[in-house]
């Protein structure tokens, strides 16, 4: 996900130190003054015994990564919030480049460089990545379903502690096989719980009290989705069997005394069912938002569902819709090879559920094709600093808003990242996209 960028914020590091071995002198740095920035490495001369301290300022809870090189210190970071540490990189192994990564919430932060040893050395320190991450509220009686990929390696929860005891159920969503999931004091950061992967589920206890916590869900795996779902209900419930959970907000996720497994899509354009598990395999239909699609299985590697709307039997990417109903024991189905053609679907059609659009306005759910490779940034600026990722042609990407101060740029649901539609650029935008909203940034 982040090569490119990882290659560029690395070749700035290299010039850094390419520096210190033509000058040989190195100006004071990391008293507490000089802010550190994403992609603007600084350098600092670390006496023995001592460390360089930088601000750091978050202006959202985001994954961050530092990373710390030197050509005559072995570096160690911490993170202080504070002055209490909140995450720290001890470098145990005495490489000569340490990587921290780290969640951090929104807030105000320095960051420590020092040496292993107490040694005296030349430190080049850069934040490198910040991948900003939405908190989703969990609320009593509240059932909810998502999924962790490569693209998304981070799910964030908030709940309360209730006036009685409550459980936290963590379900998930492959065969036999759990996620990694961590509950913490959202006050404190102090951890309070951790959930396995290779544990299929977990209940927690809540205890009564007003204490605020978070539950972080991170991918696990080497490739493909980790789908789970979550259950929060008062002890006194016993479980989150059907009629003791709140449904879902859209009835047509799971309709009152329907358990069946469903999907509905996770973007107000809708999501695509395709004729195989493949992003570039031709679309069969698209699920409407608000809808919902009975759930057959789950390919071998996790990231597509196989499923049926109407007529319309195919297969919908994961990271594209939510889980609804009861979804514990999905079978492993192995979809077929991506067809060299399209090939029309067999099955009638049911009628629209509405009206069609007029003949000039694009129908369909609104989203992007590349006809070569594209990048992507972590904001609305051209700039080596800020690159994300690179769309490979072929690839797609579902646009959820354009920037109110340009509307040029469009935001994606691709971890955040920012795409210019720009004449050259090499993206198609298709389907109705008219209703995208406008959004502020940051």
């Amino acid at each position: 996900m982040f090569r490119k960028m990882n290659l560029t914020k690395r070749w700035f590091i290299l010039v850094g130190l390419v520096l210190l071995s033509v000058s040989g002198v190195v100006s004071a740095q990391g008293d507490g003054t000089l802010a550190l920035t994403p992609g603007q490495p600084v350098i600092a001369q670390v006496e023995p015994g001592g460390a360089a301290r930088y601000p750091y300022n978050l202006a959202q809870p985001s994954l961050v990564a530092f990373q710390a090189m030197s050509d005559s210190a072995r570096p160690v970071l911490s993170v202080l919030r504070d002055g209490a540490p909140v995450a720290s990189q001890p470098n145990d192994a005495a490489q000569a480049t340490v990587l921290l990564e780290t969640f951090l919430d929104a807030g105000a932060y320095t960051v420590e460089a020092s040496t292993r040893d107490s040694a005296a050395g030349t430190i080049v320190l850069l934040v490198q990545t910040e991948t900003p991450v939405a908190v989703t509220p969990l609320l009593s009686g509240q059932s909810l379903a998502g999924a962790v990929s490569p693209e998304s390696p981070l799910a964030l929860f908030s709940l309360n502690a209730l006036d009685e005891p409550a459980y936290l159920f963590v379900e998930g969503g492959l065969p036999g096989q759990g996620v990694d999931a961590r509950l913490v004091d959202a006050e404190t950061g102090a951890e309070a719980a951790t959930i396995a992967a290779r544990l299929a589920g977990a209940r927690l206890t809540i205890p009564v009290g007003s204490e605020k916590y978070r539950l972080e869900i991170a991918h696990g795996s080497p490739d493909g989705a980790q789908p789970f779902s979550l259950c929060y209900v008062p002890a006194s419930l016993g479980s989150c069997q059907p009629g003791n959970a709140a449904p879902p907000p859209t009835p047509a996720v799971q309709p009152q005394g329907d358990t069946a497994c469903r999907v509905t899509p996770n973007n107000a354009n809708g999501a695509n069912l395709r004729q195989t598990a493949n992003v570039n395999a031709p679309i069969v239909v698209a699920i409407p938002a608000g809808d919902s699609a009975l759930v057959s299985g789950i390919s071998p590697d996790g990231t597509f569902y196989n499923a049926v709307y109407g007529n319309w039997t195919g297969w919908v990417a994961a990271v594209a819709v939510t889980l609804g109903g009861e979804c514990g024991s999905l079978a492993v189905i192995a979809p077929p090879a991506l067809p060299s053609t399209p090939i029309p679907p067999t099955a009638t059609p049911l009628p629209a559920p509405t009206l069609p659009p007029p003949p000039t306005q694009p129908s369909g759910p609104c989203h992007v094709v590349f006809s070569a490779d594209e990048l992507v940034y972590t904001q609305p600026e051209v700039s080596p600093s800020y690159i994300q990722d690179e769309i490979p042609a072929g690839g797609e990407l579902i646009p959820v808003g354009r920037w109110q101060n340009n509307p040029s740029w469009w935001k994606t649901n691709y971890a955040g990242a920012w795409w210019l539609n720009a004449p050259g650029t090499a993206g198609q935008v298709m389907g109705d996209c008219s209703g995208l909203p406008l959004v502020a940034w940051p």
